[in-house]
């Protein structure tokens, strides 16, 4: 319904939804005056939920002929 509508603008291409079936989505919302007054700012909130949920490579690491390999 959402993307029919997009599409009819002209110049759109490609138009899709993240949501998916089987990718369900979690919807957070933060409470900024608590957060301020804990010396939190919402891109540090929204990295660590990411972190939490899909990791972050911390660093890589390199073998002579081996290609790399993520440290997670």
């Amino acid at each position: 319904m959402v993307t029919a509508a997009i599409e009819c603008i002209p110049g759109g291409t490609d138009i899709d939804i993240s949501r998916k079936e089987n990718k369900p989505e979690l919807k957070v919302i933060v409470d900024r005056k608590k957060t301020s007054k804990l010396g939190l700012d919402i891109r540090t909130i929204a990295k660590t939920i990411e972190t939490f949920f899909a990791g972050t490579t911390a660093t890589r690491y390199r073998a002579k002929g081996d290609g790399h390999f993520d440290e997670v």
